[in-house]
């Protein structure tokens, strides 16, 4: 995705970028004239058996995998994050 296309009704401001490690993209973008922060990671994990939770929460969150365990996906396919600007900078 590029500055100017429309992810989930945010339009980009800017390409997504990767800095760091490389385990995730961002950019910002906007939608209704408030300027958003979006996170795109690479490589998401989720709980395993061991992990804390009740046994539904993890069932939902493995629900959420779109292919085999530990493989990367294409970033086309990683679900994003969205955090409101504002709330970055406090």
């Amino acid at each position: 995705m590029r500055a100017g296309d429309t992810l989930r009704g945010y339009r980009l401001l800017e390409d997504f970028r990767v800095v760091g490690a490389g385990l995730s993209e961002w950019t910002f973008a906007e939608r209704g004239g408030r300027a958003y922060f979006i996170k795109r990671f690479l490589a998401p994990t989720y709980p395993d058996d061991a992990a804390p939770g009740s046994a539904k929460t993890k069932a939902r969150k493995r629900g959420r995998r779109r292919g085999p365990p530990g493989a990367r996906r294409a970033t086309s396919q990683s679900r994003p994050r969205v955090a409101r600007q504002a709330d970055r900078q406090a």
